[in-house]
């Protein structure tokens, strides 16, 4: 197997655990200062808390779907693939054989850059969900206690709108 495929596999593993803990703190992060904030009776507490576990379903979700696309990809070696094809550009032997070799190579070489793309996708929406959960951790620990959360609505809004986007890619 080629190094650079070993460590773009340890990179990926490396970007997974990152988020995971990432998503874990900012989640524990967002119910301390939600608890904090609000009364655990309220409807709005049990909205935040709600929608925030939706976000990070999502994500934990995304991160399961991540591990899946990037196991389907392990095997596919893509120096072998440019090797072959290299080799077949100058083979004249055998045109209709040859021919048929580059295009499962070809469509091999893209069945790995799909899944690529759709990991990267994947990663930038967990990396939004983050953002969603510390804008709304800090839009509700900026509230003043004893006022109404003007602030804190703006940012359940957004976070309901990640949540809404997050559940279309699902």
């Amino acid at each position: 197997m080629d190094l650079s495929v070993v460590i773009a596999a340890r990179n990926a593993a490396e970007t997974l655990g990152e988020q995971l803990d990432a998503l874990l703190q900012k989640r524990q992060s967002l119910i301390n200062v939600l608890q904090r904030r609000l009364d655990a009776g309220e409807l709005t507490y049990a909205r935040y808390l709600a929608t925030s576990q939706e976000v990070f379903s999502s994500a934990l979700d995304n991160l399961h779907e991540i591990a899946l696309a990037s196991e389907s990809i392990s095997t596919i070696d893509e120096t072998y693939i440019d090797r072959r094809l290299a080799e077949l550009e100058g083979d004249d032997s055998d045109v209709e054989s040859a021919d048929r070799e580059r295009a499962t190579l070809e469509r091999r070489r893209e069945l790995r850059h799909t899944q690529r793309r759709k990991i990267a996708q994947l990663l930038a929406q967990n990396e939004s969900a983050l953002t969603a959960l510390d804008r709304t951790t800090t839009a509700l620990a900026d509230v003043p206690i004893g006022k109404k959360p003007e602030d804190a609505d703006a940012a359940m809004a957004a976070l309901e709108e990640l949540a809404d986007r997050a559940a279309k890619y699902a």
